[in-house]
């Protein structure tokens, strides 16, 4: 196929290759990128804190009842489990909630995030799996407290 005669005339100001331009296109997204991580780690942080204090009030909550248990003979591993399996609760439903308002707003999305489907089975599990391990880490925390409670010191507070 004949070239136009025209472009041999063309000045060339600018030579670059294709990985050049594309690095320089997309050099302010790096940052973009990274302040959505800070956020991210932010919101993460903050939820576990969350966690951690409404977990933390549930167990002090019940701090007599713990104390009534392990003075009749309740082991700490049974305390443990009879609070982080109130904890889990909470747990569980907001993470099913945080799940199923994802993919609802992920619809209304969908087009502005590119390579991700509506409901994309690897980003929902993997984040509801960091939700889920961090808030098993504040829930864990007060429950593990709450094992060395003190039976005789539970029994006189009111």
């Amino acid at each position: 196929m004949p070239s136009a005669p025209w472009i041999k005339n063309l000045p060339l100001d600018e030579i670059n290759t294709m990985e050049r331009l594309l690095a320089q296109d997309l050099e302010g997204l790096g940052f973009l990128t990274g302040l959505v991580a800070v956020f991210a780690a932010l919101a993460l942080l903050l939820a576990a804190v969350g966690v951690y204090g409404v977990a933390s009030f549930l167990a002090n909550a019940r701090i007599r009842e713990i104390g009534i248990r392990m003075a009749l003979g309740a082991q700490p591993r049974n305390v443990l489990w009879l609070v982080i399996r109130q904890g889990m609760v909470f747990i569980l439903a907001g993470v099913g909630l945080g799940i199923a308002g994802a993919v609802a707003a992920s619809r209304v999305f969908w087009s502005e995030v590119a390579g991700i489907s509506p409901a994309d089975p690897l980003a929902l599990s993997l984040s509801a799996l960091v939700l889920g391990a961090v808030a098993m880490l504040g829930n864990y925390l007060p429950a593990r407290r709450a094992t060395h409670v003190e039976p005789s010191a539970a029994l006189r507070c009111e």
